[in-house]
């Protein structure tokens, strides 16, 4: 039998449950951006974003994120002149780009080209200021000639050779094409590129601070942003925007289109943030920048389609357009293909991730978190002639793991499938049941004694409450069992509730005004801000009313129940485990030690 671990504690670590990805964690301090998510505000040295974007240009962007103040008109004048002067490519890259141009994605011939620079750097090793922006300004100058060369190379056409004469943008879009682009699209695409260069401490600006961090060169810590916006949970949103227009074709469709994806719950690229709680202002611009371009280009229907399509989702879902939206239109228009889109971030962002590189040079520490241990402890050796096949021990044996159950509804077999699959012991794991423990499921008495065997957690649901006012539950034990079960249950990191929270609800008091409108809390779906609700919950309501989490302001994790028609629900503060068990669907859990989603198949009564 397993020893109870729950006690025993490693004194060599302190254990901590922090939200998955770092989430709320400060890793650094910075001086570069600041990100008003509440206000959707962002400044870049303490200018705002907007401003920038009306006054300044791509060049003393740079300038600004590089050295922390706008430059006189020498210092302007210099960075351009070294920027212009470092544009051509080696021809040792330039070679390699014939050889993998139609072997390669963009973002993987881009990550290998940017690592190439580095072959002709005698510096070596070096990472002081000076040695840093002197690479600084041959990378930034030389990411729009790959770009370009890469992607004519990979259609059978020669690179375009920079011209000295064109600004950033306007010398991209020209080796890009051939030809000189008009003056006003190569200002927009400038202004896009201001309006990406730099936005905190995302995933590819982290990585590439992580290996600055531990004094590798300049080109290393790129290569390791590029890597990481590679990645699909980080970069290629417009592209994804673009093959979504794509997909739907005219303007016609937009509405029918939209109208499945709410039906099939599916997302819509393009909308909402992890970070603005209100329109981001770059994606303002960018819609002003997406309507300029079609009526430059003639091509009226990408801008008009993604103009319905945010109608449609704002009224619909109440969630606001976020940058990747209408960059996807604009650049479209401007004739980049769609699997640039990232590589173009990229390009702008360079700027951005060079300037924390140099930031983290300034002050450095090698960035060391600690993990939290979740592995077997105290093991002996097994020699091989006596081991036995088994299964691979659970990630955390040797821990206490919080384990949210969804809507169970009576189906006690159900409930048992996905105790057995998660290797649930109550010895040393904790049962959180979101509610609606009884319903019409087959053993509603079942599920009761499973749960009070196991010395489960929940909250109370509507079926619960109902239960006990008709007296359906009739086991004492069972009543006084129930009786004693909160409406909502307040930990440290998580809130748990069966329908959802007030949008007027302090957190500090959660219980206590739960108790006040237990109607709400157990049946809430669609509210507006002041928690009045709809008249019905479907068809789903108009404005104003949207899903009650989109209220919520709090930093705990909301964990919920009670909506079987979304299914599981994952957004940024929240999660909604019923996925329908009573209804042939499936009984949801999620281990919030592992952030950790383990499913088992519903009833088919």
């Amino acid at each position: 039998m397993r020893e109870n671990k729950r006690n025993k504690k490693d004194m060599t670590q302190s254990k901590v449950a922090p939200k998955g990805g770092l989430e709320g964690v400060a890793a650094a301090d910075s001086s570069l951006a600041r990100i008003d998510g509440e206000a959707g505000e962002l400044r870049y040295c303490g200018y705002l974003i907007t401003d920038l974007a009306e006054h300044s240009d791509y060049a003393e962007t740079v300038y600004l994120l590089w050295n922390g103040e706008l430059p006189t008109k020498p210092q302007y004048d210099a960075l351009k002149a070294d920027l212009r002067a470092n544009r051509e490519v080696p021809a040792s890259v330039v070679d390699v780009l014939r050889q993998i141009a139609t072997k390669l994605e963009p973002m993987d011939a881009l990550r290998t080209a940017v690592s190439l620079l580095s072959m002709d750097d005698i510096e070596g090793s070096d990472t002081d200021r000076a040695t840093n922006l002197t690479r600084a300004v041959k990378i930034t100058a030389c990411v729009p000639t790959i770009i370009a060369a890469y992607d004519r190379l990979r259609k059978g056409e020669e690179p375009v050779a920079p011209d000295p004469e064109l600004a950033h943008a306007a010398n991209f879009l020209y080796m890009l094409n051939g030809v000189r682009p008009n003056d006003e699209v190569a200002r927009m695409l400038d202004t896009c590129l201001v309006l990406h260069a730099e936005h905190g401490f995302n995933a590819s600006t982290f990585a590439g601070r992580v290996t600055a961090a531990t004094l590798s060169d300049i080109y290393s810590s790129v290569t390791s942003a590029i890597g990481a916006l590679k990645g699909p949970l980080h970069g290629g949103a417009n592209t994804a925007v673009m093959n979504m227009l794509m997909e739907i074709g005219d303007v016609q469709n937009v509405e029918p289109y939209i109208e499945a994806k709410f039906a099939n719950r599916e997302k819509i690229m393009g909308f909402g943030h992890r970070v603005y709680k209100v329109v981001d202002p770059r994606a303002i611009i960018l819609r002003k920048f997406s309507a300029r371009t079609a009526e430059l280009t003639g091509e009226r229907k990408w801008f008009e389609m993604s103009e319905k399509i945010e109608s449609l989702v704002k009224a619909s879902k109440g969630i606001d357009m976020n940058v990747d939206f209408y960059s996807a239109s604009t650049y479209y228009s401007m004739g980049i293909a769609g699997d640039l889109f990232t590589p173009i971030f990229a390009l702008s962002r360079m700027s951005g991730w060079i300037a924390h590189i140099l930031e983290q040079h300034e002050s450095n520490r090698l960035i060391r978190p600690r993990s939290n241990y979740v592995g077997s402890q105290d093991r002996e050796y097994v020699y091989m002639d006596k081991r036995r096949p088994g299964s691979r021990a659970r990630l955390s044996d040797s821990l206490m793991r919080r384990v949210f159950v969804g809507d169970v509804q009576g189906c006690r077999q159900q409930l048992e499938d996905l105790l057995s699959v998660l290797g649930f012991d109550p010895s040393v794991d904790e049962l959180y049941p979101v509610g609606d423990l009884v319903n019409k499921g087959p053993d509603s008495a079942g599920v009761l004694d499973l749960l009070i065997e196991v010395g489960a957690r929940p909250v109370l649901g509507n079926h619960d409450l109902r239960w006990l006012e008709t007296g359906r539950v009739t086991a004492p034990a069972h009543r006084e069992w129930l009786q004693a079960q909160p409406i909502v249950r307040v930990m440290s990191d998580i809130i748990m509730v069966h329908a959802g929270l007030h949008p007027e609800w302090a957190e500090s008091d959660l219980e206590a005004l739960a108790e006040t409108d237990v109607e709400f809390a157990v049946t809430v779906r669609y509210c507006d801000e002041t928690g009045t609700r709809p008249p019905a919950d479907w068809p789903v309501p108009g404005s104003p009313f949207r899903p009650w989490y989109e209220f919520y302001r709090g930093d705990r994790m909301v964990v919920f129940g009670h909506w079987a028609r979304q299914g599981l629900y994952r957004g940024e503060r929240v999660l909604g485990l019923d996925s329908g068990c009573v209804y042939g669907k499936q009984l949801s859990a999620w281990i919030a030690e592992e952030d950790r989603i383990v499913q088992v198949p519903g009833w088919r009564g």
